[in-house]
């Protein structure tokens, strides 16, 4: 009995509470979602993951794939600091699309898993992972999913002045240092992009238990004078660099522009390739010694010049508004098998364009939106 007199007690008090005058002034409105499932229909069907602001720069890392890992359904490929792409529900490779403001990222990304995507997470504004219909609107190669990238190299919208942003970074790990900025300058309906990227890492380290030493001891091996309970993981060091100037119109009906993307990465490859044990593994070694020790050492170096244009004009009538989207792209990926050793080249040299015809809601017809570019 006392047990449902505490809570009828609670109860009344909570009633009263609401039926008491409010005397304070409330400035802010709190939304407060009781139920994860919530979602209206469009929501739940559509499959659109949307990273932004304090969330994206939380899980920001120096790929892509390590960036969106955390997303449900996404995992990623890992080759080290410098390579990493998206896995969407199990599919990837040519299965998943990797787009800039909504165009393909043009680069050979999805040939291999040692390739690296030619796009900077740490410039994006947000990332969005698309599943189901919704990949349809960027054609039909992507059917695992897409995920673009949008970096706001192409401004939209005119700024309040000067708008700009500084990121500064740090790992102990890999000893990585990282900074990045973006200015956005506004004269009349003019409006100036500028930013840039610079990431450099060392190799790894590892840490090792204290076992291994034991392991040493047991085995009367002698434990060197400068062993350290870290190793470092050969050939993962990676540094990358990225500079974009954008300029657009924005006028009230009408708005244009383009911007130039440099891009540059390059990154080793760690581990090499093991070889199976077998009858004759020690004449194997000793015919392909050398080999083994240069694939262990492969390094890559990624080049990519890059220009987009972005428009749009509203339109009176049953057209509301026609968008334009168009990029080329000059990419160059060189795997060198010692300094200096140029082993394969892969080069790319492409262009997209898309240009979209919004209708405008008319007797109950009328287009969605989810998950697209402003």
């Amino acid at each position: 009995m006392s047990h449902i007199y505490l809570r009828s007690t609670a109860a009344t008090a909570l009633i009263l509470s609401l039926t008491a005058p409010a005397y304070a002034q409330i400035e802010d409105e709190i939304i407060v979602t009781g139920s994860p499932l919530m979602r209206s229909v469009d929501e739940a069907i559509t499959g659109v993951s949307v990273l932004s602001g304090d969330e994206l720069s939380n899980r920001l890392a120096s790929t892509i794939g390590e960036t969106l890992k955390s997303e449900p359904g996404v995992s990623s490929t890992y080759f080290g600091a410098g390579a990493s792409r998206p896995i969407i529900r199990g599919q990837g490779g040519d299965r998943v699309r990797v787009l800039t403001n909504g165009i393909g990222s043009i680069d050979a990304s999805s040939a291999s898993p040692d390739h690296a995507v030619a796009a900077e997470p740490a410039q994006a504004e947000r990332i969005e992972v698309l599943r189901g219909a919704a990949l349809l609107r960027y054609g039909s190669s992507g059917s695992g999913g897409v995920v673009n990238v949008i970096d706001g190299r192409i401004p939209t919208e005119l700024p309040d002045g000067v708008d700009g942003a500084v990121r500064i970074g740090a790992s102990s790990v890999d000893l990585g240092r990282e900074a990045a900025g973006s200015l956005d300058v506004a004269s009349g309906r003019i409006v100036l992009h500028l930013d840039g990227t610079f990431k450099e890492s060392d190799d790894y380290r590892i840490p090792v238990s204290g076992e291994s030493r034991e392991q040493l001891l047991e085995e009367g091996e002698e434990i060197p004078e400068d062993y350290d309970e870290s190793r470092r993981l050969d050939n993962s060091a990676a540094k990358s660099t990225a500079l974009t100037g954008g300029l657009s119109y924005i006028g009230d009906t009408a708005r244009f522009g383009f911007a130039v993307h440099k891009f540059d990465s390059d990154y080793g490859i760690p581990g090499g390739h093991a070889h199976e044990e077998g009858e004759d593994d020690e004449d194997h070694d000793e015919d392909h010694g050398d080999e083994e020790e240069e694939e262990e050492n492969v390094t890559i170096g990624l080049d990519q010049t890059r220009v987009d244009v972005n428009g749009a004009v509203d339109l009176p009538g049953f057209i509301q508004t026609v968008q334009l989207f168009g990029g080329y792209a000059d990419y160059t990926h060189t795997e060198f098998e010692g300094p200096g050793e140029v082993g394969t080249v892969f080069t790319n040299e492409g262009y997209e364009v898309r240009v979209e015809a919004i209708q405008r809601e008319r007797n109950g017809w009328a287009r969605r939106t989810r998950g697209s570019i402003p």
